[in-house]
């Protein structure tokens, strides 16, 4: 752990943390949209777009925070690199939701649900991580977390294609693959936001 004789400035850490929480929303509506009906899918899928933004605005306050703060808790290249993994997990989650919307997918098998859950377990220890980040306390237990999940999610799609390819004919398993491709991309995402996690606690330690 770092010591600094300066007091810190938290404020990046604060807004990466709300970053962090907006995927945790996201979650969730995507979580309706698999179980949602053609006609409220497009409104969910709004939903998601609006939040892509927020997250969008939250990254260029922290890059404005980082221009005019004097000390950090983290190296500003850090904080960066971790916003824009946030952000892109963000547009992956916003992404799933318009295949969704675009392909009318409904009746979807129970391997969506399963990804999704595995994304929310995830972004939650995600969420639980940025708060760490002044102390690098316990990141290495989010590190292994969330490369199990990951391993259990490439599984998962695995598992998800080959009953596609048993049960689809070819333009539907064209449009489910879509979906299926989102969210493990989704979650390697996730894991590569820890991996460049654990970067930094090898080199801070």
């Amino acid at each position: 752990m770092r010591f600094t004789l300066f007091p810190q400035q938290n404020e990046g850490i604060e807004l990466l943390t709300e970053m962090a929480k907006q995927l945790g929303e996201a979650v969730r509506i995507l979580g309706e949209l698999l179980g949602a009906s053609v006609q409220d899918a497009g409104r969910l899928s709004a939903s998601l777009h609006e939040l892509d933004a927020t997250t969008a605005n939250l990254q260029f306050a922290l890059l404005t925070r980082m221009r005019t703060s004097l000390i950090s808790p983290l190296p500003r290249e850090d904080l960066y690199a971790l916003a824009v993994h946030i952000t892109g997990v963000m547009t992956s989650l916003d992404a799933a939701g318009h295949l969704i919307e675009l392909h009318r997918l409904t009746n979807l098998s129970r391997r969506p649900t399963e990804q999704l859950e595995v994304i929310s377990q995830q972004v939650d220890s995600t969420t639980r991580a940025m708060r760490r980040l002044t102390t690098l306390d316990e990141l290495e237990d989010y590190w292994i977390e969330v490369h199990r999940l990951s391993r259990r999610a490439e599984s998962t799609h695995r598992k998800h294609l080959a009953e596609l390819l048993a049960e689809q004919t070819h333009n539907g398993f064209q449009r489910h693959r879509f979906l299926a491709d989102q969210l493990v991309d989704t979650t390697r995402r996730l894991r590569d936001m820890a991996s460049d996690i654990g970067q930094i606690i090898v080199r801070e330690s």
